[in-house]
């Protein structure tokens, strides 16, 4: 008989375990195993994947579950569909009360189907083996079971002593013992990786977790086994396995029937409310055959597939938020291709009045998986929705989803780093080596030491290659559970016992299983997304109604505003959603946007590799370029976007019209192309192929147009998204455009913190655009942005030293006893609340001008701060009225206001300059032709000035400078308009000393726009400004 590894505990014990599931097949492969079980502590978080990788590599997977009773370890493994749902109900159970159980009388009607292991070692009652241990214990224990077992743990010479003790006394009560041995890590040195992993979640050096662990918790071969247990224990081992019938992978989610407690059928009061839609929208079906049409075919395929109270549901929980003034998108995803997602209020797309929007892209009959409606709500009251749907379905039948958080190459090097105290400059190194980004983010350690030559050559170092090598041992590794961002479960029956369950709250679950496995065993999840471009959006329209008196509801907003395109074609989209990245802006200054279609196709192309087209796309579009077509065919489907696949839609057109698919089938298709899977490639290309010659068309032109939609169809974008998101930017555009204060009061209450590098360059944008800002004041200013004399009032909050408490205590003190009536009125009210104003404080709501109105000689103010706090401790104050000075007096002192030092503390305490300019103390010299960031043309030479506000070195990878460093460096001007310098390596090495953030300097040298690198000005000489 060969041993089976039953009992592995999985890095889904989340640093408790050295066994990733992908190291485990190739262990169990090694060894030869073709059965493993999996039992980790309470959870069964790791379920999906261990049953995924095992199936993979034809190895057959045991599901079991450790949980711990009074000391005890018990391992409870499932025989078939009953046992697996009584262990989702015991899990669930587990992580309701943090683990403790204590009594199997605690899940007596849940034990039915599993088979129990008790571990020896693990278990107190093993101390001490006799027939008290049999009679009052194990005797009990087993009485619970129709199938219980004793495991052995045998590590050593000793276990095996006291095994053949247990094994006399479980063989005169007729219990079979078991080999069981507890398995934590894979090979005998693998014991280090579960000593860095304890040391990282006790957040601890390793030298104070290593003599603690065992070195007994290995994956033995048959071999080693052989010689600590004896054939019964395999033999039972064998035996136990055998009792198991179970298949993990079925089906077990139910869609919920939306109708159950009415008097009619889903599919009835489906029809009945697309009737309510066509009513409100006029469309007449007897004048309108195109929708007729399409509504049929929409209709008879959603009945088909049974998903008609999927409609229901979505449609419920949208008109919900909608009628609880909670701010919805106007579509998201394929979904946007359903007319009668619009006909219910879904979406706001009517997919007929755009020419491509397809409804099967979104809802495909030969693609039998569940509809994929996603909704995007206003981030701030999302959960409003969330908690409507647990409320209405019951907290039973719902759960948010699980996500697991895993330990990534550079957090691997720093928890490396803080495990064995390697110094932090050498970590810094490493892991700055690594760019942003890098590969999109999708790369391991190993990777990263083939593609990246700096990398590379940091780890040809032995003390780094020592860190890269521990590190790899980790990275992959689960550390932590957390939530998907938006995915919520409905089902039709309770969850609790088809589902493992982990409490979110008093009130709600989350799953303890991903979403992708979900979605494959039949649960509907809904993704509810929080968008915070519509928060801003409903923010923007509460100030234009406060302020003005003027009510819009967001589906009145136009996203065709002739001067709004204006706005966007002079790049002045800060805070307008999709449109406000540099990459946006590079497209708008291509394509010159004039109409909605242009925003529609610019964002589809803003994208890494389609972005490449967009030079090609403006040039068509202007005309400048031929648009050439490899098949007249083609030209009703690209002539829109001038020749060039974008949308994947246009992609399933390509393959109706020119190779004779279905609708259906063009959408398999383009999932096969764009999946570029060689197998399913050979496959569609084929039936291209003859689809195309059964169309007359010839083998040189077929080959061309394959190949045309092979070379787009990973890039190729869901048009119906496109156009929804299109409508977002459009909007935003439009207010910012007709009511540009109440916009930037609201886009700026989102950026907290005056050092946001986005909250700079609204800043920047608002001052070219001569809006005016006024410093704090501390009479007026809130927690956010307000508009006070036709001005951008910054609020409290945006002040450095300033806690949040303390703003809200000012806020507090105001609002009870009245405005404040002088700075020494200031101090000495809030000295005497709760939250009392410290010095410290004090200053910086000097030096933010917070007090101009009272005083504009800062310097005096700063000059008093001690004075005031002393004389104002003297004085007694009662609800904002002074009541007693005992005959003090308070003086200011008689200081000239220093206005350099005001300018620089007001930058310290806001982040920018209101009342004082930076570059008004310059001297700037008078010969030298200073020219305006604004004025620069490609390909020119210029003097340009500015303040240091980025400085980012990077090390060359290739050619001849490489291995050398470079400079880019971010300026701001007095407008604080922004321009990139680039410093490469033989003036960088000039330059190095004199580099400094906030210093002025005026440079020399040649301005470039090139599409793929940055827009940059290239260094040649560099002076410093003195003030």
């Amino acid at each position: 008989m060969d041993f089976i590894p039953l009992h592995i505990n999985s890095a889904y014990t989340f640093l408790n375990s050295g066994i990733t599931f992908d190291r485990l097949v190739n262990k169990l492969n090694l060894e030869k195993y073709n059965i493993v079980g999996l039992s980790d502590l309470n959870v069964m978080y790791g379920f999906p994947s261990f049953y995924k990788e095992n199936l993979k590599n034809g190895i057959k997977s045991t599901f079991g579950l450790d949980i711990k009773i009074n000391g005890d370890l018990f391992s409870l493994f499932i025989i078939n569909e009953n046992g697996y749902r009584n262990l989702c109900e015991i899990s669930t159970f587990l992580e309701k009360r943090n683990g403790i159980c204590n009594d199997f009388e605690d899940i007596k009607d849940f034990l039915g189907d599993l088979i129990c292991v008790i571990s020896t070692k693990s278990s107190s009652s093993f101390l001490h083996v006799n027939e008290e241990l049999f009679n009052n214990k194990i005797l009990k224990f087993s009485s619970y079971f129709k199938y219980f077992y004793i495991g052995l743990e045998i590590y050593n010479a000793l276990d095996i002593s006291k095994a053949k003790l247990i094994r006399e006394f479980a063989s005169f009560y007729n219990i079979n013992c078991i080999a069981f041995p507890t398995i934590k890590y894979l090979n005998k040195e693998d014991y280090l990786i579960l000593g860095i992993l304890n040391s990282i979640a006790e957040d601890t050096g390793i030298e104070t977790v290593i003599d603690t662990i065992s070195k007994d918790y290995y994956l033995r071969s048959n071999d080693e086994i052989k010689k600590l247990y004896e054939v019964n224990d395999l033999k039972f081992l064998n035996e136990l396995v055998s009792l198991i019938n179970f298949d993990f992978d079925i089906k077990r989610g139910k869609l919920l029937n939306f109708t159950s407690n009415m008097e009619t059928t889903s599919k009835d009061l489906l029809k009945a409310k697309i009737l309510e839609g066509l009513n409100k929208h006029n469309i007449n079906l007897e004048k309108s055959p195109n929708y007729r049409t399409r509504l049929n075919k929409e209709f008879l395929i959603i009945d088909k597939m049974g998903f008609c109270d999927y409609f229901l549901i979505v449609q419920d929980y949208v008109l919900y938020a909608k009628n609880n003034n909670i701010p919805v998108g106007p579509g998201r995803g394929s979904a946007a291709g359903s007319l009668i997602a619009f006909l219910l209020d879904i979406t706001e797309i009517d997919p007929l009045k755009f020419d491509d929007l397809l409804f099967e892209r979104f809802l495909n009959p030969n693609r039998k998986s569940m509809p994929d409606i996603d909704i995007d709500f206003s981030d701030v009251e999302r959960d409003k929705v969330i908690n409507y749907i647990i409320n209405k379905y019951g907290k039973e039948r719902t759960a948010r989803v699980i996500a697991f958080q895993t330990i990534g190459p550079k957090q691997a090097l720093r928890d490396i780093g803080r495990v064995f105290h390697y110094s932090a400059s050498d970590i810094d190194q490493l892991s700055k080596a690594i760019p942003n980004n890098f590969n999109q983010n999708n790369y391991n350690l190993d990777l990263c030491a083939q593609m990246i030559p700096s990398f590379k050559n940091l780890i040809k170092d032995p003390k780094n290659k020592e860190i890269f090598d521990k590190a790899k041992l980790i990275e992959g590794f689960p550390r932590q559970k957390g939530l998907h961002a938006a995915g919520v479960i409905i089902n039709d029956e309770s969850l609790f016992n088809i589902t493992p369950l982990s409490p979110l709250s008093e009130n709600s679950f989350v799953t303890q299983y991903e979403k992708d496995f979900l979605e494959s065993q039949g649960f509907l999840k809904m993704d509810l997304l929080g968008l915070t471009a519509l928060s801003t959006i409903q923010q923007t329209l509460n100030y234009i109604k406060f302020y003005k008196g003027i009510d819009i509801r967001i589906s009145d907003i136009p996203y065709d505003d002739p001067k709004s395109f204006e706005v966007i074609r002079n790049l002045q989209t800060m805070g307008i959603f999709q449109l406000d990245t540099s990459a946006a802006k590079k497209g708008i200054s291509y394509v010159k946007p004039r109409e909605f279609k242009d925003i529609v196709d610019l964002l589809a192309l803003d994208r890494p590799g389609p972005m490449e087209q967009i030079p090609l796309y403006a040039n068509r579009k202007e005309g400048k370029t031929k648009i050439v077509y490899l098949d007249k065919s083609l030209i009703p489907i690209l002539k829109n976007t001038y020749g060039i696949i974008i949308y994947q839609e246009q992609i399933m057109q390509i393959a109706r019209v020119f190779a004779g698919f279905s609708f259906a089938d063009a959408d398999i298709f383009r999932r096969a192309v764009s999946k570029k899977n060689r197998d399913e490639l050979i496959k569609i290309k084929q039936q291209f192929i003859k689809g195309a010659k059964n169309n007359g068309h010839n083998d040189h032109v077929i080959e061309n147009i394959f190949n045309l939609i092979l070379k787009f169809a990973s890039y190729g974008f869901n048009k119906s998204h496109s156009v929804a998101y299109s409508i977002i930017s459009m909007r935003m555009a439009y207010l910012k455009t007709y009511y540009p204060l109440e916009f930037y009061c609201a886009i700026l209450g989102s950026q907290y913190g005056n050092n946001n590098t986005k909250f700079i360059n609204y800043i920047s944008e608002i001052k070219k655009l001569k809006i005016k800002l006024s410093v704090p004041n501390i009479n007026e200013s809130e927690l956010q942005f307000k508009i006070y004399k036709d001005t951008l009032l910054l609020p409290l909050i945006n002040i450095s030293g300033l806690p949040s408490r303390s703003a809200i205590s000012i806020i507090n003190e105001r609002n009870l006893h009245g405005p404040f009536k002088s700075f020494l009125d200031f101090v000495a009210r809030m000295i005497n609340v709760e939250d009392k104003i410290s010095e410290l404080q004090l200053l910086s709501l000097i030096n933010a001008g917070c007090f101009d109105e009272f005083n504009k000689n800062r310097s005096q103010l700063r000059a008093s701060v001690t004075p005031a706090m002393r004389y104002a401790s003297n004085c007694i104050y009662q609800e904002g009225n002074l009541l007693a000075t005992f005959g003090l007096s308070f003086t200011y002192p008689n200081i000239i206001d220093n206005k350099k030092e005001n300018m620089k503390k007001e930058l310290e305490a806001l982040g920018i300059s209101i009342v004082y300019n930076p570059f008004t103390h310059l001297n700037i010299p008078k010969d030298i032709t200073i020219t305006p960031f604004n004025d620069l043309k490609n390909n020119n030479v210029y003097n340009v000035i500015g303040i240091i506000k980025n400085i980012k070195i990077i090390t060359i990878k290739q050619g001849k400078h490489s291995g050398e460093p470079m400079a880019f460096v971010d300026i701001y001007n007095e407008n604080n308009e922004e321009l990139s310098l680039t410093f490469f390596t033989n003036y960088y090495s000039i330059y190095q000393s004199s580099l400094k953030i906030d210093q002025p300097i005026i440079c020399h040298g040649k301005y470039e726009n090139s599409y793929n690198n940055r827009t940059s000005f290239i260094v040649e000489t560099m002076k410093l400004l003195e003030e």
